[in-house]
């Protein structure tokens, strides 16, 4: 009887040891906040492109995020406008009223015009499609090449700050707002990965300063110094004899008209340089082909001397020979 007393106390000794282990450890243990909100289903998360958005929507599930104004991430924009400081093309202050990538933020064109190079673009985007190779292909192993649009964004501003007109500041606007817009949205996501098709550019027209810049990402289908000239010097003549709308849709033109009639970078075939080492050799042999050539054409020439020279003197040198051996 004693000894089932003492078993009796030990498993309730060992009992109470677990229970306070237990509680030691979940008071050791980080309080976990309950969770709050709506959670949102895929169908929900689908039209949602900001973080805002998404904080709306899962206070309120039935929040239509373009009724507000934390819809575009750039709707708190103030400040002048400047290469570090320029709206988002989906933005109020770029007074776009069609869905496009086309800003105007000091309304430097009609609300028509806007409106109708948007369409432009857009209609031309897709006419105009380039073939992408192995950034922008997809994990095929047959053929890592497929067409995608070429997304042309216009950005347009008057009253420029004359300390950031030149190629550099542009060209650094430019690729910002690649990054920033993500016109290629369609097939990269929300999120740009670091590989991907460079087929996008920022065409930057200042009307009040004459000035016009395409910037991009790469030269493979277009940049400011392959295809940019041509445009740049398109939009600025139209300009002058039309006024900007029609500068920027000139240009918007030349822009897919250049994508359509040249190659990308990466279906040239590659050259490589010659080696040094053939180099020289190959520059040897050359010059010993010109010496031997040289005196090729000495020795005809020499050849030619002598034999002339035999003509004028061997009648007469016979004619002595022939008395000697008749008078010894």
């Amino acid at each position: 009887m004693a000894s089932l007393r003492c078993t009796i106390f030990v498993i309730l000794q060992r009992f109470t040891d677990g229970i306070k282990v237990r509680e030691m450890l979940r008071s050791s243990m980080p309080h976990q906040p309950r969770p709050e909100g709506h959670f949102l289903t895929n169908h929900e998360l689908g039209n949602i492109t900001s973080i805002q958005c998404l904080e709306a929507r899962q206070r309120d599930p039935t929040v239509i995020c373009e009724t507000i104004d934390t819809m575009f991430g750039d709707s708190q924009f103030q400040g002048p406008l400047s290469s570090g400081n320029y709206p988002i093309w989906d933005s109020r202050e770029c007074n776009s009223a069609a869905a496009g990538y086309l800003c105007d933020p000091t309304q430097a064109i009609t609300a028509e015009d806007r409106t109708d190079l948007i369409n432009e673009m857009q209609s031309l985007r897709y006419e105009t499609p380039v073939t992408c190779g192995r950034l922008g292909a997809t994990n095929d192993g047959v053929d890592q090449r497929h067409l995608q649009p070429f997304y042309l964004g216009v950005a347009l501003a008057t009253n420029w700050p004359r300390t950031q007109m030149d190629p550099a500041s542009l060209q650094w606007l430019g690729e910002s707002l690649i990054a920033r817009w993500n016109m290629d949205q369609l097939f990269t996501g929300t999120f740009r990965p670091y590989a991907l098709c460079p087929n996008s550019a920022i065409l930057i027209v200042l009307p009040d300063s004459h000035q016009a810049y395409l910037a991009s990402e790469s030269s493979e289908f277009i940049s400011a110094e392959r295809g940019g000239p041509e445009v740049v010097t398109a939009l600025l003549a139209a300009m002058d004899r039309s006024g900007p709308a029609d500068g920027i849709r000139k240009g918007i033109r030349e822009v897919y008209r250049f994508l359509q009639q040249t190659v990308p970078i990466s279906e040239k075939p590659f050259q490589a340089p010659p080696d040094r080492s053939q180099r020289d050799t190959f520059g040897l042999w050359t010059l010993a082909q010109r010496l031997m050539f040289a005196g090729s054409i000495l020795a005809l020439a020499v050849s030619f001397v002598v034999a002339f020279l035999v003509l004028l003197l061997a009648p007469g040198m016979v004619g002595r020979l022939g008395k000697r051996c008749e008078h010894p």
